[in-house]
C-alpha cells in the first residue's frame, strides 16, 4: 500500500470529526486556522518550558499517579472546608516500585512522607521551583521531607543498580 493509498486522514481531507469547509490543512502544519503560527508561545511560556526541560531526568522511569485523594475525596466524613488543611495520599507506580506520599498543608509549605516499596538501598531527591532536596530512605522505605514550598513538585528516587524513576510532577 502507498502513502496515497493509506487510510485516514490526509493533507486536503476533512477529518471525520471536522467541521464543514475544515479540510485539515492546517493540523500538523505549523499553522494555525487563522494563518498565524500554532508554535507561537509567550516568553513566560517559553521560559517555563526551557525550566521544565532542563530538570529532566534522561535515563530515568517515569512512575504515574495510581492513586490521588483529591480525586476520590471521602464523603461524609468531614466538612469540604476542613479537607484543603487534611492530607492528601497519592500513589505512584512503575514497574517493579510503588512510591505513596501522604502530603500535609502546613500554610504556605507542607510536609511530605513517603513510602518506598519494595525497600531497599535507596535516596529521593523532592525536586520543586526553588530547590532540590536530598533524604534517605529507610530501612522500611520511608522518608520525609519537611516544608516543602506549596506548587509543583516532583520525586526522583535512586536505587543502586536499577535506573532512576522520577514522579509525574505533581501540585501541592
Amino acid at each position: 500500500m502507498t502513502r496515497d493509498d493509506s487510510p485516514g486522514p490526509r493533507p486536503g481531507r476533512p477529518l471525520p470529526d471536522a467541521r464543514p469547509g475544515d479540510t485539515g490543512a492546517h493540523r500538523g502544519s505549523g499553522t494555525a486556522p487563522d494563518g498565524g503560527s500554532a508554535y507561537e508561545m509567550s516568553p513566560r511560556m517559553r521560559a517555563a518550558a526551557r525550566a521544565a526541560y532542563a530538570m529532566r531526568v534522561d535515563p530515568a522511569v517515569v512512575a504515574g499517579v495510581s492513586a490521588d485523594s483529591v480525586e476520590t475525596p471521602a464523603t461524609g466524613i468531614r466538612a469540604a472546608a476542613l479537607l484543603d488543611e487534611a492530607p492528601r495520599y497519592v500513589t505512584f507506580h512503575a514497574e517493579g516500585v510503588t512510591i505513596d506520599l501522604e502530603i500535609t498543608p502546613r500554610a504556605e509549605r507542607c510536609d511530605v512522607v513517603g513510602r518506598v516499596a519494595p525497600p531497599g538501598p535507596t535516596t529521593v531527591q523532592v525536586r520543586h521551583l526553588r530547590a532540590t532536596t536530598g533524604h534517605t530512605v529507610d530501612a522500611y522505605g520511608t522518608f520525609i521531607a519537611r516544608d516543602v514550598p506549596r506548587g509543583p513538585i516532583n520525586l526522583v528516587l535512586h536505587r543502586p543498580e536499577d535506573p532512576p524513576v522520577a514522579t509525574d510532577w505533581l501540585s501541592v
